[in-house]
């Protein structure tokens, strides 16, 4: 019984290490964000903002493209300089 709450004992803290230590490290972010739910909320909104920003630009460079197309197969339209 000693030996499995060793061992379990040794799982939960390789998995803290793992989430509050290495993974920070790896992404760059400040060690133990266990500590800081604040900026993790907000850390996650700003991401959210910026893939929107990221679609928002997508969608609109699609719209122009399908509009530089539409101009280019109407006859008539194009002006010959």
């Amino acid at each position: 019984m000693l030996r499995i709450l060793q061992i379990l004992g040794a799982v939960v803290f390789a998995v803290f290490f793992a989430t509050q230590v290495l993974w920070p490290m790896w992404q760059g972010t400040l060690l133990f964000p266990i500590f800081r739910p604040k900026q993790r909320r907000l850390e996650k909104e700003l991401r959210t903002v910026r893939e929107e920003t990221v679609t928002a630009d997508l969608e609109k460079a699609v719209e122009q493209s399908k509009d530089e197309l539409a101009a280019r197969r109407k006859p008539g339209k194009q002006t010959q300089a």
